[in-house]
């Protein structure tokens, strides 16, 4: 069931289709979360000092990017990415995003504390340019917002989902955050979704698991995946 749920957040983030938004990380300032803005902050201008030979650093492997098990704190271990053939009916019918832009380059890393977690996912996408990476965080959040509570059945449980806001800093050029949350017969669920677009590169964090979800953690890594593009 929780994989199921994992499956489908890592498919969301890697095939979302179009949205905006911009900035820096500006101290204090706070990630978009569950109700969207619908105004995009001015791009800042292109460098224009006359520098025109200058040849960019290559873009480092997403595979380095993504959360390493070293970056964890004690008691974390690898999980294998996992596949479902539902992945692409997890989220709320009629309001799946899944559709539409293929990444450039992607990379995953999946760990877990146990069979009952919490869980902990990265993700990393790479985009043709700036403009589709700044959809993919407009139309995950159109997608969350059109959609805050939706149910699936699990194992003949019907267990239904709920988005709301999660406070979370601005990080990158744009962030997106928020807390899904479920109660399931195995307990109360709580998972942070965390997305930042750094240029053309879009970063994720899903965290969380039975109990509660630690939110400093989320932040700590996303910051971390940040630092590394």
């Amino acid at each position: 069931m929780v994989s199921r749920t994992r499956a489908a957040l890592a498919a969301l983030i890697l095939t979302a289709g179009p949205l905006a938004g911009c900035g820096s990380d500006d101290a204090g300032e706070a990630a978009r979360t569950v109700e969207p803005t619908t105004t995009a902050a001015q791009e800042p201008d292109a460098d224009t000092d006359g520098d025109d030979d200058e040849v960019p650093a290559p873009a480092r492997p997403l595979a380095e990017v993504v959360v390493q098990l070293g970056d964890l704190p004690t008691g974390w271990a690898v999980m294998p990415p996992e596949e479902s053939e539902d992945a692409d009916d997890a989220f709320c019918e009629g309001h799946d995003p899944l559709e539409a832009i293929e990444p450039v380059e992607e990379a995953e890393s999946t760990y877990s504390q146990g069979d009952f977690g919490p869980y902990l996912t990265s993700l990393a996408g790479r985009y043709t340019d700036e403009e589709t990476a700044r959809s993919i965080l407009d139309a995950l959040a159109v997608a969350v917002d059109a959609c805050q509570s939706f149910t699936e059945t699990e194992d003949g449980a019907e267990i239904t989902y709920t988005f709301s806001p999660l406070s979370f800093p601005k990080l990158g050029d744009d962030t997106y955050a928020a807390r899904l949350s479920a109660t399931t017969p195995f307990g109360p669920l709580a998972m942070d979704m965390a997305f930042t677009r750094v240029g053309d590169h879009v970063l994720a964090i899903i965290n969380g698991g039975f109990g509660s979800a630690d939110s400093a953690l989320t932040e700590t890594l996303l910051r971390l995946m940040v630092d590394r593009i």
